[in-house]
């Protein structure tokens, strides 16, 4: 599989996993009633699922976006923007959340909102960043050392 191609799908990790992980939690839980997870396991999944669902819409324009910049682009490019991805998640769920703030006339919870994003958005993001470059290593062919000649 082209890096490319890994990295465009592994743009869009964060909306796929919480979606699959709500669809999979209702079929075990509701369907075939097992019994809900506890402790840091309940925790994380729910962490992952709520991501998915406030983080979602602001998070499409920032794939939309990462898709079509990456076409063309060399390999160092896209890692280095890879390496940048939460922190500019940071920046557009904020600015969505302040715009939702302003537009509802509660500044002061949306802002608590913000926040409480932030602190998920970075190590969550982090996590994601990982995978993709997991899934480089595992999927891909050999990076090219351009530093030999």
């Amino acid at each position: 599989m082209s890096p490319a191609r890994i990295y465009r799908f592994s743009i869009w990790l964060p909306l796929i996993v919480p979606v699959v992980l709500i669809v999979v939690m209702n079929v075990l839980l509701k369907g075939m009633g097992m019994p809900k997870p506890s402790g840091y396991l309940d925790v994380a999944l729910e962490l992952v699922a709520s991501s998915g669902l406030y983080g979602g819409l602001p998070y499409v324009v920032l794939a939309l976006w990462a898709t079509w910049w990456i076409r063309g682009r060399p390999e160092p490019d896209i890692r280095r923007m890879m390496f940048l991805a939460p922190l500019l998640m940071v920046v557009v769920f904020a600015a969505a959340c302040l715009i939702v703030g302003a537009v509802a006339d509660r500044m002061r919870v949306w802002v608590g909102v913000a926040k409480l994003g932030i602190g998920t958005i970075i190590p969550l993001g982090y996590a994601y960043v990982g995978c993709a470059v997991l899934l480089r290593r595992w999927l891909g062919p050999p990076p090219v050392d351009v530093t030999t000649s």
